[in-house]
């Protein structure tokens, strides 16, 4: 039964499905810009959906996440061509709780930098701070999916 739920995993945040040719454009904050892959979406029997989010990092968006790669302790010199980050996320549309699945860091050439997979993902799920993009972006897809 683990075996299964680890290839679940591992099929929905790898980057062959992250390589959407087209990202609908949805806000822009600090960070940068945000799009979503609305073909990425799925959903579960559980009520559960899954989703991409790629964010283009604006200069200060980049900066605030250096600064924060080098307080943890785990940034490289290869960070600072960072451009944008492809994130995959699963929400509980009922409770509008997400979880962070997995995220993909990528330079302007497409190479990839960085990749995390928190786990287990069901122990970090909660709700987006109230008015953020992903807040915003989570109830306009919870809107459309039912």
């Amino acid at each position: 039964m683990i075996i299964f739920f680890i290839s679940i995993f591992c099929f929905c945040v790898s980057p062959i499905n992250a390589g959407a040719e087209n990202w609908t454009y949805f806000d822009t904050d600090k960070s940068g810009k945000w799009y979503y892959d609305k073909e990425s979406l799925t959903g579960t029997r559980t009520g559960i959906v899954v989703f991409w989010v790629k964010i283009v990092y604006s200069k200060e968006g980049l900066q605030e996440l250096l600064d924060e790669e080098k307080s943890k302790g785990t940034y490289k010199k290869s960070y600072d061509s960072w451009n944008y980050s492809l994130s995959n996320y699963a929400c509980e549309c009922d409770k509008l709780t997400c979880g962070l699945q997995g995220s993909i860091a990528y330079n302007t050439k497409g190479d990839v930098l960085n990749a995390d997979s928190p786990s287990p993902v069901t122990e970090k799920w909660g709700k987006s701070p109230t008015g953020s993009i992903l807040d915003k972006l989570v109830n306009e897809i919870c809107r459309t999916k039912q």
